[in-house]
């Protein structure tokens, strides 16, 4: 084992070991007895993931049981949407945790449920529920993502617009109109405020659960943090501030990015960030250790290459940063892992490419 790898796991070795004065907490979705009025123990759980990171001292751990939780969950020091702040930790020996339980699967999904469908012609339905988008709007049968017909009455363009400056960027644009629809697809009529489906099989989707894309997934924010176990779903995940752990988690199956690197000194060990529509992994800083993850099967949207898409893209000055181990195959028309402009000092060894539209970039 070399340096830079003996580094990046003892990181994780003394993360573990966090001060007897920490407090643990239990947020237990699927407990009967869970309510966000219990008081967070074993015996009496909290019901929600935003109640669980309320009044946290620095080094505390919260324990997520087993459960679909379809929340925004920022770990924000300066308090976010709504939530006061978060502590940091304040050491390795000393970081504040978000964890699944040991040996529970723990989702969190950026999708809300889409019901409510009524028979319109042949295999195609149509329902009136369906909010106005926040992010990109993805539909899924069944955790199997639906292709886009149009742009979802001008909301596409005008987010793709608004995040690469131009939409001749989304390449992978398909049809027009609700005649273009397909199986496998859906197509939203804005006149009508109707949005129409077509399911693979041709079946009804009221026998399915149907999702939407509606909020991003986890964002870390703060310094000595430590994220571990969690399955993020149809949202994206974001690493910000400094010496931040994000260990055996998953961000895929994203309207956009699956997870975002920045700040100075995160480590992000064994994660898989696939299916997304743009990119696995982006971002930017220094001293970032990224070991033993996976971006594959990125950039569904065929966005430019020449712009900004593949398994991983970090731009601009990033420096001092280590990718080790890394996988990435079948990403679309785009390079696997490409560091752009102004970059320094980065090494990326023991990785494995293939099936891929582009290679490495540097």
């Amino acid at each position: 084992m070399n340096t830079r790898h003996w580094l990046a796991v003892g990181w994780l070795g003394v993360a573990m070991c966090t001060s007897a004065s920490a407090a643990t907490y239990y947020v237990a979705q699927e407990d009967p007895r869970a309510a966000d009025t219990n008081a967070g123990t074993a015996d009496q759980p909290w019901l929600t993931i935003r109640r669980g990171l309320q009044n946290l001292n620095p080094g505390d751990t919260v324990y997520l049981k087993k459960g679909v939780y379809r929340e925004f969950v920022p770990l924000s020091p300066t308090g976010r949407d709504g939530l006061p702040p978060v502590p940091s930790g304040t050491s390795y020996q000393q970081m504040t945790t978000l964890a699944a339980f040991p040996g529970d699967e723990v989702i969190i999904k950026g999708s809300d449920v889409i019901t409510g469908w009524t028979h319109y012609t042949n295999q195609i339905w149509y329902t009136t529920n369906a909010p106005r988008p926040r992010i990109l709007p993805i539909l899924f049968c069944d955790d199997q993502r639906l292709n886009i017909i149009g742009d979802w009455g001008g909301e596409m363009s005008r987010m793709i617009t608004n995040m690469a400056g131009s939409l001749e960027v989304w390449r992978g644009r398909k049809g027009e109109q609700l005649g273009d629809l397909e199986p496998n697809a859906y197509f939203y009529d804005k006149d009508s405020n109707r949005l129409y489906i077509w399911l693979a099989d041709g079946s009804d989707p009221n026998r399915h659960r149907i999702e939407m894309t509606m909020r991003y997934g986890v964002s870390i924010e703060g310094r000595y943090m430590r994220v571990s176990g969690l399955k993020v779903l149809h949202a994206s995940t974001g690493v910000g501030g400094g010496y931040n752990i994000l260990e055996n988690c998953e961000s895929s199956d994203g309207s956009w990015g699956g997870c975002g690197v920045y700040g100075e000194f995160n480590t992000i060990i064994g994660c898989k960030f696939n299916r997304n529509g743009d990119s696995g992994m982006g971002g930017s800083g220094r001293g970032h250790r990224i070991i033993n993850c996976e971006t594959s099967s990125n950039n569904y949207l065929r966005i430019s290459a020449g712009w900004h898409s593949g398994g991983c893209k970090f731009i601009p000055f990033c420096s001092d940063i280590v990718m080790s181990g890394h996988i990435a195959a079948y990403n679309i028309e785009s390079p696997v892992i490409w560091f752009d402009w102004g970059n320094f000092n980065v090494t990326v060894e023991n990785c494995i490419t293939h099936h891929n539209g582009g290679g490495i970039m540097y």
